[in-house]
């Protein structure tokens, strides 16, 4: 997005990304997205754009609308100044107001912050009479926002700008076809407990490959993130979504945590998922994007070895990376690590590659992890070589099947 004459905000700073969390086009996933507006997975991050720029233009603006040109009489109407007015929202300013700047946990801050939030919401539709109106809750809960970010940002820092924002998305809601795309990932997991259909199905080699090439582009973008690197903090398995087609979304980024341009780490309540938890973090809670690194690295090693996804504890964990060192370093045989359900239908070369990076990314110090920048770079070079033996296979299939045709084409005449 760029700024056009006419249009007095500016997008320069906040240009939109795609978060990766967009599915099928023609199957648009729908959202409630902050728990206030309908929209779709992959409208999540223009909404987020369109109210930070609108919170930034009132700070270069007297007595500002929150938004542009409105001569409405509903909240599309209402000026800073009048939403300021309003108890519950002083209420929701005041909760909201204490992102890095309160001793609490941000869990606990952005729960008293969330539900603050539809509150004053609530407050404004009371206000304007407008109960029953979807639209104008709608309406009401994004200037809520708005406003609220608007008192932020002139602050030094937008960090609490961004914890904001990245709090109300434990108030999404999705709709059931969501709930439908998550059981993909145990149904099409690599040792899930048989389901409703009857029996496990189980990944192919290249599907195991695309899903970490995939993974470790959406980590990629999340870590240059032009506001500063953004941790996930709980990639996982069952955090990578597959849909009808089996392509890998990464997912849930109730946890994330942004680190801004001049920040290399932040000291920051432990959170994320037992087993796939950067030991140093666990330790110490120093976040730094290399967290990240260490959680790709287990679930490299469990789309490898075929361990279960589902209750990964400090001691598997630490089996498993065991296992991985010894392989690795050539001290146990390779087979020692491969998944049985593959059937030796794999990779030979790609493997180990792949296992070398994993082990580099589980390194207990994140000094000795390699930025995502090189993990990327692996895990693509392993699936252009995976998609090269694929189409090498079509080729040959689709050469024998011609050849066999034309065989039978053939008339014996007799002499």
């Amino acid at each position: 997005m760029t700024q056009y004459a006419g249009c007095p905000l500016n997008f320069t700073s906040l240009p939109y990304q795609p978060t990766g969390e967009c599915v099928d086009p023609k199957k648009e996933l729908k959202i409630k997205s902050w728990g206030i507006l309908t929209t779709t997975l992959c409208c999540q991050t223009p909404l987020t754009i369109l109210s930070k720029s609108l919170a930034r233009l009132s700070t270069n603006t007297p007595d500002p609308s929150v938004f542009l040109d409105s001569r409405d009489n509903g909240c599309s109407g209402l000026s800073y100044a009048d939403i300021k007015k309003d108890g519950s929202f002083s209420d929701a300013s005041e909760i909201c107001g204490q992102f890095g700047q309160s001793s609490d946990s941000f869990d606990n801050i952005c729960r008293k912050c969330s539900g603050a939030v539809l509150k004053a919401r609530d407050s404004l539709v009371k206000g304007l009479q407008a109960n029953g109106n979807g639209q104008e809750n709608e309406i009401c809960g994004i200037a809520v926002v708005t406003a609220l970010a608007s008192e932020r940002w002139n602050e030094s820092s937008l960090g609490a700008v961004n914890d904001l924002y990245a709090c109300l998305h434990i108030l999404d809601v999705h709709d059931p076809g969501y709930i439908k795309l998550k059981q993909h990932t145990c149904r099409y997991g690599i040792t899930c407990e048989s389901d409703e259909l009857g029996k496990d199905s189980v990944l192919t080699w290249e599907k195991r490959v695309k899903i970490l090439r995939d993974c470790a582009l959406a980590i990629r973008f999340l870590h240059h993130y032009i506001d500063g690197c953004i941790v996930h903090r709980d990639i996982k398995l069952t955090n990578i979504l597959l849909t009808e087609n089996l392509e890998p979304k990464l997912s849930d980024f109730g946890l994330a945590k942004v680190l801004g341009m001049e920040e290399s780490k932040v000291f920051t309540d432990v959170r994320g998922t037992i087993g796939y938890m950067d030991p140093e973090y666990m330790s110490n809670a120093k976040l730094t994007c290399a967290s990240d690194i260490y959680s790709f690295g287990i679930v490299a090693l469990q789309l490898l070895s075929g361990q279960k996804v589902i209750e990964l504890d400090l001691e598997a964990r630490d089996q498993l990376t065991r296992k991985a060192k010894d392989v690795s370093s050539g001290r146990r045989p390779l087979t020692d690590i491969e998944d049985p359900k593959l059937n030796g239908n794999l990779n030979t070369v790609d493997f180990e590659s792949i296992l070398q990076v994993a082990v580099l990314c589980v390194a207990k110090s994140s000094k000795g992890r390699p930025t995502i920048d090189v993990v990327f770079g692996e895990m693509d070079k392993a699936w252009q070589n995976t998609a090269a033996d694929m189409r090498a296979k079509k080729e040959m299939k689709s050469f024998t099947a011609t050849h066999q045709a034309k065989s039978l084409d053939v008339q014996v005449i007799p002499l």
